[in-house]
């Protein structure tokens, strides 16, 4: 392959899907063609910690979820079943939104027509926050109430450990939100009307 292909992009075409590997305003980014349909993927965020941190929480809280809900009993579920039921409904609507937050990054589509002016970051640090909560709390109750099930104990595990991430995720997202509003302050200019900071010490 010479090197001005290299330079506009590497070209695959495996079974009729043609794969095309280009940047994009400095990131890295894969637009993979199916069908004459265009898909533009991120390969940037999937390598960044962010992307890193929403992979981990889709894996453990799949787990968590698979762990608590093939093991039931009727003789569990008659003494805990809502607390099997409240597990497994957070870890399946973590797995869901985690799922969907990932996707709407890896394929830009937060920065797509008017979803580009919508607040992503702010979105995503509730997010993190809301569902690390809910997962501590269902984490709590099914340690409390495993019944002497290993794959109950498991699920706890993972249930603390998807309750890290996000912790870390969303502690991440508020730091750069937080880095981002002092730069826009400091780029911000004072006003004429301002009144001159005065130096105390003078006097």
């Amino acid at each position: 392959m010479s090197k001005s292909n290299i330079d506009l992009g590497d070209v695959v075409d495996v079974s009729g899907t043609e794969v095309v590997t280009q940047p994009e305003k400095g990131a890295e980014s894969k637009e993979i063609r199916v069908c004459g349909c265009s898909i533009l993927l991120s390969i940037g965020y999937a390598k960044s910690i962010h992307g890193i941190l929403r992979a981990t929480q889709i894996v453990l809280s799949l787990i968590g979820f698979i762990c608590v809900s093939s093991s039931r009993n009727i003789g569990c579920d008659y003494l805990y079943s809502k607390t099997y039921n409240f597990y497994e409904s957070v870890t399946l609507s973590c797995f869901i939104s985690a799922a969907l937050w990932y996707l709407i990054y890896l394929m830009e589509i937060n920065q797509r027509f008017f979803l580009r002016f919508m607040p992503w970051s702010v979105g995503h640090a509730v997010w993190c926050i809301i569902f690390g909560v809910l997962l501590f709390i269902s984490s709590c109750m099914l340690a409390a109430n495993y019944c002497y099930q290993a794959a109950f104990q498991a699920g706890t595990a993972f249930g603390f450990f998807s309750c890290i991430v996000y912790g870390a995720d969303g502690f991440l997202t508020v730091k750069e939100l937080k880095a981002e509003r002092d730069a826009h302050l400091s780029r911000t200019p004072r006003s004429p009307t301002q009144a001159p900071d005065v130096d105390l010490d003078r006097y």
